[in-house]
């Protein structure tokens, strides 16, 4: 997810995160939102990400 990917670009070396991201639409988790970002190329999810930007949830 390319805006997630932005911000751990700016994780030290060897960082490992563990937890999940999730995509928020109408105050629920829309895990088919999160799915279609996974499965796009990158030109569609920077597209998607500016339409409904991801969290990080620990």
């Amino acid at each position: 997810m390319a805006d997630l990917a932005l911000a751990g670009m700016a994780l030290r070396t060897g960082t490992a995160l563990d937890d999940e991201a999730v995509i928020s639409r109408e105050e629920r988790l829309d895990f088919t939102a999160a799915q279609s970002r996974a499965a796009s190329s990158a030109t569609r999810a920077h597209a998607l990400a500016a339409w409904h930007p991801a969290s990080y949830a620990c």
